[in-house]
């Protein structure tokens, strides 16, 4: 099974170096959204940055962007 690393960013990027080993790239984006969810929990924003400023990026070990999904299509109506 693949390895997909989630990675935060805005105007800094806060790196994924171990992953998470996953079936398939639906499975990614599915894990993507519950972290998001998880980090947005009780928290207005994250390194004094609104919530409305970050993107989380899914990529395999190769490099390759499978997802990116800016927190802004993150809401209380998103599956968790």
């Amino acid at each position: 099974m693949p390895r997909y690393y989630f990675h935060v960013s805005n105007r800094v990027r806060l790196a994924d170096p171990d992953g998470t080993v996953l079936a398939n790239n639906e499975l990614a984006l599915a894990h993507a959204i519950q972290v998001m969810h998880e980090l947005m929990f009780m928290r207005v924003g994250m390194l004094g940055q609104p919530w409305s400023a970050w993107t989380m990026r899914v990529s395999k070990r190769d490099g390759e962007t499978i997802h990116t999904v800016p927190f802004t299509e993150i809401d209380d109506n998103t599956q968790h």
